[in-house]
């Protein structure tokens, strides 16, 4: 059976595009990053500050680069180690491991 186009005017497509928004959490979970290098500070901040996400720590064992960009972005926790993350995270918190792949089992 053949089956039937469905023509919609350009004009309702368009506005369905531009007024579409993703869904939104009801209440954003507090996040603690681990790892605070290059894609950290360029890609994953700036997207979480877009979205309204709180971002309540941030981690990274080279000296100072997690300190400079709490400094930087305006985040009350900086840690030097993963574990001293772990332990200030309240229990709903989510975790943004972003390290290089070699360093994952060790996290985790």
């Amino acid at each position: 059976m053949p089956t039937v186009p469905i023509l919609i005017p350009q004009a309702d497509l368009v506005a369905a595009v531009t007024t579409a928004h993703p869904p939104r959490p009801k209440s954003p979970r507090p996040i603690v990053t681990i790892g605070s290098g290059g894609i950290v500070r360029n890609a994953h901040l700036p997207a979480y500050i877009k979205a309204g996400f709180p971002v309540i720590a941030v981690s990274d064992p080279a000296p100072n680069t997690a300190a400079n960009l709490a400094r930087d972005f305006n985040i009350a926790h900086s840690f030097s180690s993963t574990a001293e993350a772990i332990a200030f995270a309240p229990p709903d918190a989510v975790f943004d491991i972003a390290v290089p792949a070699s360093q994952l089992l060790n996290i985790l």
